[in-house]
């Protein structure tokens, strides 16, 4: 069986990971949500330009998504953090360390950048499970949000000793056309596709599938 690797979002990407912000909804609201459909494909196009969205991929199918946009807190505009507008995983890829994955890498893009991240998991029948994954591994919960303190300029505390690939260091990619040219910049993650590793946690907790990533 194929492996299941997180790598960044590309441009052909895009159709896939709307599909995922679609699928996300349906799950979690009990309402049909009409899309703006220019406006969204735009929004997702940009996100991965700035190169805050990562895959799983596995047979050359994306089964997850994190997207990570910077917002700030209503009390504290000066403090700015990386929200989660999506966070999806496949249901037939749940409970084999994907969620746990995207996180890591989220967490790394993060720190990277000085900034908080804050995921919001509120939603859905299986709220509670997805709070307890999030606490299990390091969550503070502030209301329905769970704030990972990555600390740096501007985030609320530092916190040094976050265990990811990455590599703050890296340069961004423009190209001869500057930032405009439609390139995507390269985002903290070290080159090459993380594969999962049979230890990894379960997306919530419960025990590891480890012929899931086989």
């Amino acid at each position: 069986m194929a492996k299941t690797i997180i790598r960044p979002a590309r441009f052909t990407d895009v159709f896939a990971i709307e599909s995922a912000l679609l699928e996300s909804i349906r799950e979690t609201a009990s309402l049909t949500v009409e899309f703006e459909k220019p406006y969204v494909y735009q929004w997702i196009m940009e996100l991965i330009r700035q190169g805050t969205v990562i895959v799983a991929e596995k047979d050359s199918e994306i089964v997850g998504v994190i997207a990570l946009e910077k917002g700030t807190w209503p009390w504290h505009r000066e403090h700015e953090f990386f929200g989660n507008p999506i966070l999806y995983v496949h249901p037939d890829h749940r409970y084999g360390g994907v969620a746990l994955s995207l996180v890591k890498h989220a967490k790394g893009i993060a720190s990277a950048a000085g900034v908080d991240l804050v995921l919001d998991v509120s939603w859905g029948d299986d709220a509670l499970k997805k709070q307890r994954f999030l606490e299990i591994h390091g969550g503070e919960r502030i209301g329905g949000k769970y704030l990972f303190r990555q600390g740096g300029a501007h985030g609320l505390q530092r916190q040094p000793d976050v265990n990811v690939n990455v590599s703050p260091k890296a340069p961004k990619v423009d190209g001869e056309g500057g930032a405009g040219d439609g390139r995507p910049r390269q985002h903290p993650i070290e080159e090459g596709p993380y594969v999962l590793q049979p230890d990894e946690a379960p997306i919530f907790g419960g025990p590891a599938d480890s012929e899931a990533d086989a």
